[in-house]
Formats: structure tokens, C-alpha cells, sequence
């Protein structure tokens, strides 16, 4: 099970209510710890989805309506694919995705990681205008580029970097 916490804008466009935002149990080592921010980019909603501990990232790039209805597949189908571009080992990928449709709903809790999102959204949205546009920006690359920038939060290591470092003794 995955724990999406979601911003004040993602909360609003997911549909969901105050009661719908729960606290719950988790274990990190699978990357259960999400953080999820809505952007607007060139009229599109984009999705900026974070993990808490390595800050970690990729985007869903043009969202419809239908499409926000049905998140946790879409979540869990993007992360399985950006794990597989950051060229994440296929058991530890498995490992990771196994749940990841089941998600749980939650407030954010860390300030810091939601600055550290406010610095990713700001690149991301320049990185977009830079490929001439939300049509022909590839989210894949927008977020290995996102994961390669050093952050502070992390000790300006990449997020890359510490995904690596938290997946190496997940399969043994």
C-alpha cells in the first residue's frame, strides 16, 4: 500500500474530502511515502508525484477529468515505468509495484519536501517550455532530469542517487 499525501490542489482535483485524508501505518523500504502536487502547464494539469525520504520523482503530464478518477492505476502505472527508465533492477521494481494501486490518501506532514517539490515544480515547468510544450515533452525524461539535480534536502545528492541507495538491499 502506497500513502499519497496529497497537496491542497491535488486533494481538490482528486475529489476527495477531509474524511477521505487518513493517517496511516507504513513501511518505508518499499517506497510507500508519496508526496502528490498539482501544476497547471501550458493549460494541462500535471501531476508532480515525490517520494518523502529520497525525493525521488516523476511526473504525469496531461491529465484529463476520466483520467483522475481512476489515480491509483494511473500512479502505479507510471512509477512502475519510471523505475524502469531510472533502469531500476526488474525484482525491485516488482517489489515496489506489487501494491502500488492500493494507495491510502493522507495531509502532508513535511514542509521540507513540499520546498523541495516547490524547486522540482519550478524546473519542471521550465524544462516543458524548453521542449516546446506539455505535446512534446516526453515524462520519462523530464523526470530522469528532475531526479539528477542535487537537492538539498538530501544532502545534495541526487534523488536518483538515494533511490539507488534505498533499493540495493531490498533484494537480496
Amino acid at each position: 500500500m502506497k500513502v499519497i499525501r496529497c497537496t491542497k490542489k491535488a486533494t481538490k482535483a482528486l475529489g476527495l474530502a477531509e474524511q477521505d485524508l487518513t493517517e496511516v501505518e507504513f513501511d518505508d523500504r518499499l517506497l510507500d511515502e508519496w508526496y502528490c502536487h498539482l501544476l497547471t502547464i501550458d493549460h494541462r494539469k500535471v501531476m508532480l508525484l515525490t517520494h518523502a525520504a529520497s525525493l525521488y520523482s516523476f511526473v504525469i503530464l496531461g491529465l484529463r477529468k476520466a483520467e483522475l478518477r481512476r489515480f491509483p492505476q494511473i500512479f502505479s502505472e507510471h512509477l512502475h515505468a519510471s523505475l524502469v527508465s531510472a533502469g531500476v533492477a526488474r525484482d525491485s521494481v516488482q517489489r515496489v509495484c506489487a501494491d502500488a494501486a492500493e494507495v491510502r490518501y493522507s495531509k502532508p506532514r513535511d514542509r521540507r519536501v513540499l520546498g523541495s517539490m516547490n524547486d522540482l515544480a519550478y524546473n519542471l515547468r521550465f524544462e516543458v517550455h524548453r521542449c516546446g510544450g506539455i505535446d512534446r515533452a516526453d515524462a520519462l525524461s523530464l523526470g530522469r532530469g528532475l531526479n539528477e539535480m542535487p537537492m538539498g534536502l538530501i544532502g545534495m545528492k541526487d534523488s536518483a542517487m538515494c533511490l539507488r541507495e534505498r533499493l540495493q538491499g531490498l533484494v537480496t
